[in-house]
């Protein structure tokens, strides 16, 4: 009995030594830059630990005006970027715009700030929106959808765009879909004529309802169509 007692303790410390053995190198190495950076001033410990990037913003603030807004352009992928330039331009007001066309849309507001900062995960700068519209078009792919597109729609992950197009005087029987970053187009064939299309909040398929007021939905690369309803008129996910 005893015997058996003893061995939830034994598997109880070998796991405990396991876990020392992996996190321990990771703990030293941690108090070890602790130590490095305790001396330091508030601005150095940040600048070493965050690099070229925290440079930048403390670059950029000194030359802008404490009182005046500015806009905060970001990419696709750089919504944490622009949290932390945010955060360290500090007292300067701040406005995120999820690209430069979100930028461009908020033309009428007239609170909207005239100084753009373009904002990536490699840094921060005074920028102005021709020069992010050329830089755009440089790293893009233009896509020319054909005349009669009634519906064009991004994907939720921003890496594809779907269109229809009116086929004579009739709703499509294919929805096209572009891949932005190649440039590749493929095309899905409906059961019907869709009068309508979204993207499903995944990303992984789209719905579209049909002249019949059918709504189906089917997988972004073609397959597993299946009508999910009937007599449906405006619609959503």
């Amino acid at each position: 009995m005893r015997n058996r007692s003893l061995i939830p303790r034994v598997l109880c410390a070998l796991l405990l030594l396991s876990f020392a053995a992996t996190t321990l190198p990771r703990l030293v190495a941690r108090a070890r830059e602790a130590l490095t950076l305790l001396p330091l001033p508030y601005e150095s410990r940040r600048e070493r630990q965050m690099g070229a990037w925290y440079s930048s913003v403390q670059a950029l603030r000194k030359t802008l005006p404490r009182k005046e807004p500015v806009a905060l352009v970001l990419g696709v992928r750089d919504t944490e970027a622009a949290i932390f330039a945010s955060y360290y331009l500090y007292p300067i007001r701040t406005r995120l715009f999820a690209g430069r066309n979100d930028y461009r849309d908020a033309a009428p507001d007239l609170t909207r700030p005239k100084t753009i900062i373009g904002v990536t995960s490699e840094g921060v700068e005074k920028t102005s929106y021709e020069v992010l519209r050329d830089r755009d078009l440089r790293a893009g792919h233009r896509v020319v959808a054909p005349l009669g597109a009634y519906w064009i729609g991004w994907s939720p992950d921003a890496r594809s765009v779907a269109f229809a197009t009116v086929e004579g005087q009739e709703p499509a029987t294919k929805i096209s879909i572009v891949d932005v970053a190649s440039g590749s187009l493929r095309s899905i064939d409906l059961v019907a004529r869709a009068t309508q299309v979204r993207w499903a909040p995944d990303g992984g398929s789209l719905a579209y309802v049909t002249q019949a007021g059918e709504l189906w939905i089917v997988r972004s690369d073609g397959t597993n169509a299946r009508r999910v309803a009937t007599a449906v008129g405006d619609f959503d996910w």
